[in-house]
């Protein structure tokens, strides 16, 4: 019977594991993120269309997402409408597919508004039958604990709150309210056939190749690039790139507390990393390892080199 028990819990578990990961997945695409960092996904006609241009690999600079820290070698891609490494998307679309779409000949673009009045008159209608709905689950409650009281006579009853009168509205009812929502305009871009580039579809598409190239460009220097869902990147050349080795990996390792976190990289000159990247770094602390182990190799690199260099 035991083992029995065990199997039928395991076979729960396994659903509910089952039933959570597909919830995240349907989530992830109406949301329209991609599912591993947030990032706006490009959709597949982009990909199609445009398909991907893939730079050569890049043993030099630093490469952080989100805050975590991407070891190196990289590659730098254009994947459609947007930015990969290592076959991770690191960016939004830097152009709309949309913007591609507006530049044929057969493009509709649709106009509609949502929110208003029809749809605030049937947010009501759904809040006055929640209403309806919580008055008969208070007094199945109240009918509940009267039944607990008889079977427990030699218990003081609890005092409870006076009730509205029979027919009235609850507390609990009455406390919702309607939310109004302002309409918003929606427009949609849908294209009937063929994509066929022209002038305006190439001049778009080399500004998000120049964005794959700056990017390439910078981390063959040994720069280094921070991509965030809610940020524009941040980036620098080696300089500031030797600093952010040589001293965030003992800042994460010291530091277990945000303002203490914040406080050192202020204090140690790191303050060109902006707030959003500071809290990103601080949630990812136990990367110093990692960036400590980058740190020590090249650090022993560069004292081979400089032997190898003097005995010349």
């Amino acid at each position: 019977m035991k083992i029995k028990a065990a199997k039928t819990a395991l076979v729960a578990l396994v659903a509910l594991l089952a039933a959570s990961l597909a919830y995240g997945q349907t989530a992830t695409k109406k949301s329209g993120k991609d599912a591993r960092n947030g990032f706006e996904s490009v959709p597949k006609r982009a990909l199609v269309e445009l398909k991907a241009a893939v730079g050569k690999p890049i043993d030099t600079g630093l490469v952080f997402v989100n805050g975590k820290y991407m070891p190196p070698p990289y590659k730098v891609e254009r994947y459609g409408t947007a930015i990969r490494i290592n076959g991770m998307q690191v960016s939004n679309q830097v152009v709309p597919w949309d913007e591609f779409v507006k530049t044929q000949s057969g493009v509709k673009i649709e106009k509609t508004v949502e929110g208003g009045e029809d749809e605030d008159e049937e947010a009501e209608e759904e809040i006055e039958d929640e209403e309806e709905e919580e008055e008969e689950s208070v007094d199945d409650d109240d009918d509940f604990d009267d039944d607990i009281d008889d079977l427990f006579d030699d218990v003081p009853a609890a005092k409870k709150n006076s009730g509205p009168a029979k027919g009235g509205k609850s507390t609990l009812a009455t406390s919702k309210k309607a939310k109004v929502r302002k309409p918003v305009e929606v427009i949609t871009v849908t294209l009937d056939g063929e994509f066929k580039p022209n002038e305006k579809s190439n001049g778009l598409l080399a500004k998000i190749n120049k964005e794959r190239t700056d990017i390439d460009m910078l981390l063959r220097g040994g720069g280094y690039v921070c991509f965030g869902r809610s940020y524009r990147r941040v980036s620098g050349d080696s300089r500031p790139a030797g600093e952010i080795l040589a001293k965030l990996p003992g800042i994460m390792k010291a530091n277990s507390d945000y303002a203490k976190f914040a406080a050192a990289m202020r204090e140690n000159s790191l303050s060109y990393l902006t707030g959003p990247v500071i809290e990103d770094l601080f949630k990812n602390r136990v990367d110093y390892l990692q960036l400590a182990k980058r740190a020590r190799d090249e650090k022993e690199t560069k004292e081979w080199e400089k032997m190898a260099g003097g005995g010349r």
